[in-house]
């Protein structure tokens, strides 16, 4: 799921996690360790059903991501549980920056650590910044290869509308991926819309949109 900056993305998933939980999963979740999401997280953490099911992890840079990943690696029982990265994945934050080798061993360990997550059926809700100039996630080619689907959540006023976004005019298998991302044509489909407060967001009825 992406969004621009302060369209709620930390409420709604932390709010997702909730709702997960109440649903008896486990489920854990990995938030960056700021200010602003730690205060989201002590005003929803009364309402939090099942915290016995709930891991939390504060992510401040890579280390954190590989040792948090290990962690839930480890907890196997059950094997299949929902696994909510809040804007955590590193390779959004070190684009143009030079890469040592320290760093570039860990950015292959933590998608190595990420592709045995998906291997043992969990499931998974990542959210991504949208990029300024058009509406799709931040550095969006390395998902595609799991997904073609994306969720979008859109301020539309006091309100939040949330798309899912199909993406059209890919290269095919085999193909050169040399693509004018302006070029590619987005399906979407309007799925909700939401009224955010400080205890999450609130479903409009269909009759009142």
């Amino acid at each position: 799921m992406y969004g621009s900056r302060g369209v709620g993305k930390t409420l709604f998933s932390i709010q997702f996690a909730a709702n997960m939980l109440a649903k008896k999963y486990t489920v854990h979740l990995l938030i960056s360790n700021q200010s602003r999401n730690l205060k989201l997280l002590c005003q929803f953490y009364p309402r939090i059903p099942y915290k016995r099911n709930l891991y939390l992890y504060l992510i401040d840079t890579p280390r954190d991501i590989i040792i948090s990943f290990t962690k839930i690696l480890k907890r196997r029982r059950p094997k299949s549980s929902v696994i909510i990265l809040d804007e955590t994945l590193p390779m959004q934050f070190f684009v143009r920056r030079a890469w040592s080798e320290s760093l570039t061993k860990k950015l292959g360990l933590i998608f190595s650590l990420f592709g045995k997550l998906l291997e043992d059926g969990n499931k998974l809700l990542i959210t991504l910044p949208e990029q300024d100039n058009i509406p799709l996630p931040r550095r969006w080619p390395a998902f595609i290869e799991f997904s073609k689907y994306f969720y979008r959540l859109r301020r539309k006023g006091r309100l939040r509308e949330l798309f899912s976004v199909k993406l059209l005019n890919l290269p095919s298998e085999g193909q050169l991926w040399n693509i004018d991302p302006k070029s590619i044509k987005l399906e979407t489909i309007l799925l909700a819309r939401l009224y955010p407060t400080r205890f999450g967001f609130s479903l409009i009825e269909k009759e009142e949109f």
